[in-house]
């Protein structure tokens, strides 16, 4: 299906005065970006005294590549105007069977009708305090900076990186973007500056583990260690430093403030086995040893779903790994995991929300 029949689909079955989607074909390949706007007081919009809109960039290419779903507007703290893609977490509910192999022009329906359910989700969440971390961004993948700086609330910093020490050192230019909840590395393209290579992101609290050292009378060097084998350096003015360290704070207590649990959305396997199906080994492997990390500190049973499934792909591959998973499942397969306040409130907001 060309992506003119999709627009002429769409336009047979939008609500008028409720649900207005308007189109544009965008870049060099022509691929269609529809904007969404749920008009505040009506059904579909929970929050009754804004308007909302989301945005929808359908490739060319459709359905090969899933769309890239952006929420535009700056109606909930923390912000879900920061360029994530809430493709999976907008299909996620209600839809245990989503496979991004089936996708048509029903799957654009699904998601205009499950942004209100999602709206619905996110309002019931913040009421009991429950901060889950919606949407994704990809590792490697090509993002425009713009399309983080377009909200005010994003910050934007010009650093410099380095992977040697200082005798051996080599300066690279990076972008840092802070939202309210993640800080994100981006390699800018030689030849085109507002273009990058997403290298990492990362929750906000892990800045908390920094330590800074003196790079020179203008420069400070700030160490960030993830975790036993990744350890991040990049360099900043002093005063950028400075700037940037009061951003972090002040979202840090806000979200101390304003929640009582983090956690992942609520977990769903077949998601999961999606988000996975085209790793490679080494991708694998560095993903298990992230989620490994994690799970030392937190015996959670959605960390331990995602291990497993993690591990079952990683045998399909090569079962050199078959030791580890067995210790793992032998170790974990019968561990009480306690229901934390999350489960615990999850069980109240799907009720509410008959989900």
């Amino acid at each position: 299906m060309s992506l003119e029949e999709i627009v002429s689909k769409i336009n047979s079955k939008i609500i008028k005065n409720v649900f207005i989607p308007t189109y544009r074909y965008i870049n060099k390949d022509n691929d269609l970006y529809i904007l969404l706007l749920y008009k505040k007081n009506t059904y579909l919009n929970p929050y009754k005294e804004t308007d909302i809109f989301f945005s929808i960039t359908i490739n060319y290419t459709f359905p090969k590549i899933i769309p890239y779903v952006r929420c535009i507007s700056n109606f909930h703290t923390p912000t879900l105007y920061d360029n994530r893609n809430y493709f999976y977490s907008i299909l996620h509910y209600n839809n245990e069977n989503n496979n991004i192999n089936s996708l048509n022009i029903e799957t654009i329906f699904e998601l205009f009708n499950k942004i209100p359910k999602f709206l619905n989700f996110i309002k019931n969440s913040k009421e009991n305090k429950i901060l889950s971390y919606f949407g994704t961004y990809l590792i490697n993948e090509i993002y425009d900076v713009n399309d983080f700086i377009a909200n005010p609330i994003i910050n934007f910093y010009r650093i410099y990186m380095s992977y040697k020490n200082k005798k051996d050192f080599k300066k690279f230019k990076r972008y840092l973007i802070l939202t309210e909840i993640y800080f994100i590395l981006i390699e800018p393209a030689p030849d085109c500056l507002n273009l990058g290579k997403l290298l990492f992101f990362g929750d906000i609290n892990y800045l908390k583990q920094r330590k800074i050292d003196t790079f020179d009378k203008q420069h400070s060097i700030v160490y960030l260690k993830i975790n036993e084998n990744i350890t991040l350096e990049f360099i900043m003015e002093n005063n950028t430093y400075n700037e940037f360290i009061k951003k972090v704070t002040d979202h840090i207590k806000t979200l101390n403030n304003e929640f009582d649990v983090y956690e992942d959305e609520n977990f769903n396997d077949n998601n999961f086995r999606n988000v996975i199906q085209n790793f490679d080994k080494n991708r694998l492997l560095k993903e298990i040893e992230i989620k490994e990390e994690i799970f030392k500190n937190e015996k959670n049973i959605y960390f331990y779903k995602e291990l497993t499934i993690l591990y079952e792909k990683l045998l399909e591959k090569n079962n050199e790994y078959n030791t580890q998973f067995k210790n793992l499942k032998e170790k974990y397969e019968n561990f009480n995991f306690k229901e934390n306040n999350f489960e615990k409130k999850m069980k109240i907001s799907k009720s509410i929300l008959n989900i």
